[in-house]
């Protein structure tokens, strides 16, 4: 089951994670717990790491896990908001081969990379043979060929930064299975407006903590359906 906790800072909501993963630990001491919870040292928990860069990715542990992540709404694949415009592909290999060509270095890598244009294109064999006629006796390429290779490579590394951030994307659409493989699943996070509509889809219960009246306590109001709004009403309905 898959469920939404939202809270104001200052709540509580990471002492009520504590306490539940204490109560998880006693209850179900063969299931992995993983969690990001700053700090966390508890006997039999699994403390993870996550950036924008490289985000966990919950498919990645055992079926069974319970996966309890800390501030949702900074995560890129759950969160509202598009945290991936600066979004970093290590595009090197390309950026080699550019370079070469330029300098009118044609090497095994270079060759390599030309012969699955060529393929992949389907160039005829006598503009192949042209190419090739004039990277060995001028150690460079046609004009026309070389900007449609560039384009090529620079369309790579476009494509690979939309893979990379459409792989980040399917954590968060991919929660919907979650329950076929045994995971129970926490998000913890500041508003619930803040999580995208992927993630709130997949979840089964929300938690809304709250400390009202000035009481030194803090209130958990518990929905089956998500609620994006908290007022007296939505109280009566908990």
């Amino acid at each position: 089951m898959q469920y939404i906790i939202d809270a104001p800072p200052r709540t509580g909501k990471s002492q009520y994670m504590i306490y539940l993963i204490d109560k998880f630990t006693k209850k179900y001491p063969h299931r992995h717990i993983v969690t990001n919870i700053i700090g966390i040292n508890y006997p039999g928990v699994i403390s993870i790491n996550s950036t924008l860069h490289k985000p966990v990715d919950w498919r990645d542990y055992p079926n069974g896990t319970i996966f309890i992540f800390d501030e949702a709404h900074e995560h890129p694949a759950f969160s509202a908001d598009d945290l991936m415009k600066d979004i970093y592909v290590d595009t090197r290999d390309l950026d080699a081969i550019m370079t070469k060509v330029s300098n009118g270095i044609f090497d095994e890598q270079v060759l390599y990379h030309m012969d699955n244009y060529f393929s992949f294109n389907q160039i005829d064999d006598e503009q192949i043979g042209i190419i090739k006629d004039t990277i060995t006796n001028q150690k460079r390429l046609p004009i026309d060929f070389k900007k449609q290779f560039f384009d090529d490579i620079n369309k790579k590394k476009k494509l690979a930064v939309i893979k990379k951030k459409e792989d980040i994307l399917d954590i968060g659409r991919s929660l919907t299975l979650h329950g076929h493989f045994g995971f129970d699943i926490y998000l913890i996070t500041q508003d619930i407006k803040r999580l995208n509509a992927a993630t709130i889809a997949a979840t089964s219960k929300h938690l809304k903590l709250r400390r009202l009246f000035g009481w030194p306590m803090m209130f958990i109001y518990e929905y089956t359906d998500v609620q994006k709004y908290f007022a007296a009403s939505t109280r009566n309905n908990a």
